[in-house]
């Protein structure tokens, strides 16, 4: 694994991944400075040339595990470039995704609803999305920055909650690609569904790098501080509240198990099992209630899920839902908008 170091160019970075650029931009480089080195860079715009390459190294090489050095990276540091990203996302990927997707409804003239169902399940996610943004503004960084001065913190408050609630948002951006691939027919503008898919990717790619950074960095950083002040893990169970969805009467497709809705093609890769648990599923039955319904184990359940999401690539229990939908195994007024989230 070659590593870049303070004599790299802004030239040989871009050249490694041109994805990097936006984050280039976030540290005040990009194009137009691809003669000058990093330690140029950084001498100039009074960067940490160390956290400067640390961040570069972790987005280019995936499989790079650095040994943080807690005491020269405080949190700041990183705190800093994380609400820089976030001013991206808002101000310029949210606004850019929004204006394609209303350019690929508003042309859109026939067989619309899968669509539209899945313009709800984006819609839903940009909500998730920002409310996560919202609490790490809110909550996590300003934990973090007044640990980090010394002051007192809230209460009971650890940075080992926030790895627990660590948002699905890559999983569900995952989710939405996989709906498109498989959703999407003749009739829609291609070109306009082409660019909504690339800056999709792109926007994956990103949201998924920006949490590498944040689980490589911010978290050891903040640990080490906790450590260091004498601060014990957090009691109790710290994950999120599992999404419930209350029971409904569930009124499936009249359609044969096997064929889709729109077509009445068979079917091959999901077996008539896969989509009873799809079902069942979809309408917010856990895993054990699963197993009591069909009379199977706990294991079996858990079993065909992992096989459904190998075959589908979605994971997201909103993802399932949407697919469920616009596949015929279950009726959309079965299931209410927040069932999306």
């Amino acid at each position: 694994m070659k590593l870049f170091n303070k004599n790299s160019t802004v030239s040989e970075i871009i050249a490694a991944d041109y994805n990097i650029l936006p984050l280039l931009n976030r540290f005040g480089t990009g194009l137009g400075d691809g003669v000058r080195n990093v330690e140029a860079i950084c001498a100039e715009s009074g960067i940490n040339p160390d956290f400067f390459l640390l961040v570069i190294n972790i987005f280019i090489h995936k499989d790079y595990h650095p040994e943080i050095d807690t005491p020269h990276f405080a949190p700041d540091m990183i705190i800093d470039y994380l609400r820089k990203t976030h001013n991206y996302y808002i101000e310029y990927i949210l606004p850019e995704l929004d204006l394609l997707f209303r350019k690929m409804m508003s042309v859109c003239k026939e067989n619309c609803s899968d669509l539209s169902l899945i313009n709800k399940f984006y819609i839903q996610y940009k909500k998730e999305l920002l409310d996560h943004i919202e609490d790490e503004e809110k909550r996590v960084f300003p934990y973090a920055l007044q640990l980090t001065s010394g002051q007192q913190t809230p209460s009971g408050y650890r940075i080992s909650r926030f790895e627990a609630e660590h948002s699905n948002v890559e999983e569900k951006l995952s989710d939405l690609r996989m709906l498109l691939i498989k959703n999407l027919g003749p009739g829609y503008d291609q070109n306009l569904c082409n660019e909504f898919f690339f800056s999709l990717a792109r926007f994956e790619e990103d949201v998924t790098d920006h949490a590498r950074l944040e689980d490589k960095i911010l978290v050891p950083s903040v640990k080490a501080i906790e450590r260091r002040y004498g601060s014990k893990p957090e009691e109790g169970n710290i994950s999120s509240p599992a999404r419930r969805a209350g029971r409904r009467n569930i009124r499936t497709s009249e359609t044969s198990p096997g064929k889709n809705r729109k077509t009445g093609e068979k079917r091959g890769a999901i077996t008539r099992r896969e989509r009873e648990i799809i079902r069942l599923v979809a309408t917010g039955y856990s895993t054990k209630e699963i197993a009591d319904i069909l009379f199977i184990s706990n294991h079996t359940v858990i079993t065909h899920r992992k096989n459904i999401t190998a075959k589908l690539g979605i994971r997201s229990i909103p993802g399932i839902t949407v697919y469920a939908i616009i596949e015929g195994i279950i009726n959309p007024d079965d299931i209410r908008s927040e069932d999306l989230i």
